[in-house]
């Protein structure tokens, strides 16, 4: 199973990401950092008076392998 993880970086400078439930598993990377570049521009979500969502750090689908073992 991939998973879709968006890093950002907060006003403060501290990392922050953001992993979406349900994400295509065949974004581009241009359709992925648009979708990145537009949250950054709502400004909607702060924590402590601080702007969760600044700058795009990184952006990547982390893969689950899943054994069974019986």
């Amino acid at each position: 199973m991939k998973k879709l993880s968006l890093n950002f970086l907060d006003a403060a400078g501290k990392p922050v990401t953001l992993t979406p439930r349900l994400a295509d598993s065949s974004l581009s990377a241009e359709q992925v950092k648009y979708f990145m570049e537009q949250l950054i521009q709502l400004e909607l979500f702060e924590r402590n008076s601080v702007l969760k969502y600044s700058q795009i750090a990184s952006a990547k689908y982390i893969e689950t392998l899943t054994t069974d073992l019986f």
